[in-house]
C-alpha cells in the first residue's frame, strides 16, 4: 500500500501537470486565434501603460520625479491633448464592444473610471514619462529652479515641499533636513539639485535661490 504521503505528493504533480498542460494550450489557442495586427496592436498597447505608468513605479520604489517647470509649460498642452485622445479612442472601443443600449449607472461609472485613467497614463507618458527616460538614460547631476508652493509634513511626505506649476503626483520633494526646511515658506525660489537632465530631476537635495 502507498504511502499517504505519497499518494498526495503524486496527485498534486499531477494536478500541476494539468494546469501546465491547460496553460499550453490556452496560449497555443490565442496564438491561432489572434492574428498578427491585433498581437502588434496589443504590444504596442502594453509598452504605452507600462511608458505611462514608469514615473509612478520609481515613485513607488522612492525615486520622485520633478519635472522641470519649463518643460511641463511646453508639453502641457500636448499632454492634455494626446490625454483626451487615447480616452476618445478608448470610448470609441468600448462603444463597438457593446451594442449600444444605455448602461445602467455602475457601467456608465466604471467606463469614466477607466477613461479617466488612459487619459492620465496619456497625460503623463507626454509631460513626464519622456523626460524620466531621458533622465535614465543620459541623467547627470544638474540644478534646477524651483517656486515652493507649499511647506508640507505630513504621512506621505515629512519634511517636504510641493512645488508651482508641477503635475499631480510629481510636484513633491520630501525628506529635506529638518533645520533647513523650518527656513523654507511658500513662495520661496529655490535650486533643486538632483540626477538627471534639463527636463527634470529626481531630486536630492536644495538651497535658497540668491
Amino acid at each position: 500500500m502507498q504511502p499517504y504521503g505519497c499518494s498526495t505528493f503524486s496527485g498534486v504533480k499531477m494536478i500541476d501537470e494539468r494546469v501546465r498542460e491547460a496553460a499550453n494550450s490556452l496560449s497555443i489557442e490565442i496564438s491561432n486565434n489572434v492574428s498578427p495586427g491585433l498581437r502588434r496592436t496589443i504590444g504596442l498597447v502594453g509598452c504605452w501603460v507600462s511608458l505611462g505608468f514608469l514615473p509612478l513605479f520609481t515613485k513607488i520604489f522612492g525615486y520622485g520625479f520633478l519635472p522641470s517647470s519649463s518643460w511641463v509649460s511646453s508639453t502641457n498642452l500636448l499632454g492634455h491633448g494626446v490625454g483626451l485622445a487615447c480616452a476618445g479612442i478608448s470610448w470609441w472601443i468600448i462603444r463597438r464592444g457593446g451594442d449600444g443600449s444605455p448602461s445602467d449607472a455602475a457601467k456608465v461609472c466604471a467606463a469614466f473610471t477607466v477613461l479617466l485613467i488612459i487619459y492620465f497614463i496619456g497625460r503623463t507618458a507626454i509631460v513626464i514619462s519622456l523626460a524620466v527616460v531621458l533622465a535614465l538614460v543620459a541623467g547627470r547631476n544638474v540644478e534646477l529652479p524651483f517656486t515652493i508652493s507649499e511647506r508640507v509634513n505630513e504621512k506621505g511626505c515629512k519634511s517636504g515641499i510641493y512645488v508651482e506649476r508641477s503635475p499631480f503626483l510629481f510636484e513633491s520633494f520630501c525628506g529635506i533636513p529638518k533645520d533647513q526646511w523650518n527656513t523654507l515658506k511658500a513662495g520661496d525660489h529655490v535650486i533643486i539639485e538632483g540626477y538627471g537632465t534639463s527636463l527634470g530631476i529626481f531630486a536630492s537635495s536644495l538651497r535658497k535661490s540668491d
